[in-house]
């Protein structure tokens, strides 16, 4: 239900934030963890995640994308 997705959306949000600012403060391994814990808890929503949150997912997914790849922050692109 629309109920249940709230908190694990919330929690997404919460560490999509993390994400922010460990990038700000240059530390990528902490940016690249709590943006794949975005996804995950995102992507268990599924369907019933909301066009706001899911409007960041393709930005995340690039990133994660320069993630994997061992790309510096400075070639990460915007969330939105």
């Amino acid at each position: 239900s629309l109920h249940d997705a709230l908190p694990i959306s919330q929690a997404g949000w919460s560490e999509m934030i993390l994400g922010l600012n460990a990038k700000k403060a240059g530390d990528r391994e902490l940016t690249c963890a709590a943006w794949t814990r975005t996804v995950g808890h995102w992507t268990r929503v599924g369907p019933k995640l909301t066009e706001f949150y899911a409007g960041f997912l393709p930005g995340l997914k690039a990133n994660l994308k320069l993630c994997g790849e061992g790309k510096p922050l400075s070639a990460f692109g915007p969330i939105r």
